[in-house]
């Protein structure tokens, strides 16, 4: 939302513990609701509602774009076997699967990391590692070297850039 400049820091969105999307709501945490809320206080108190809007505002391209750019929906490259990629789901390949549209409520429900998105939890501490890193991908490994019964290096892995993160340090 920010990047896409839909929101700022201080756009407010009122949570009631629910955000109705034409007849269906969808539920926040907290039954209560958290009422007027900043994007400070939708992180803090991870409140859906907050989320669901922002979502809205942003579509599901760019919500798509900034997740595979940060890796999500591909493989992170470690050194394992069977390593799966998780589903980043795109409009166009979900009319094509089921020869039917894409619908906002999916949108809103990638917004919190719902719905038809999938991520493993190797391709989540990587984003998080992402961000650490300036906006530098990483192909994440196991074991930093190998070495033989004497100490002496047989073999270093080097880290190598997966990608960079299109979006302003702000």
């Amino acid at each position: 939302g920010l990047e896409n400049k839909k929101i700022t820091p201080n756009t407010n969105f009122y949570c009631p513990g629910y955000y109705v999307l034409g007849n269906t709501p969808f539920k926040c945490h907290s039954k209560t609701g958290h009422g007027t809320i900043n994007l400070n206080t939708g992180i803090t108190l991870s409140c859906n509602v907050y989320f669901y809007h922002t979502a809205q505002l942003v579509g599901l391209e760019a919500l798509d774009d900034l997740a595979g750019q940060f890796g999500i929906g591909r493989t992170t490259g470690i050194d394992l076997l069977d390593e799966r990629r998780g589903n980043l789901p795109s409009e166009k390949i979900i009319k094509t699967a089921r020869r039917e549209g894409w619908y906002l409520s999916e949108t809103i429900q990638e917004g919190i990391g719902q719905g038809k998105l999938t991520a493993s939890p190797l391709q989540m501490v990587n984003m998080v590692a992402t961000i650490a890193n300036g906006g530098t991908l990483y192909r994440p490994f196991l074991v930093k070297q190998i070495e033989d019964g004497s100490g002496k290096i047989i073999r270093q892995m080097n880290p190598t850039v997966m990608d960079k993160v299109n979006v302003t340090e702000e």
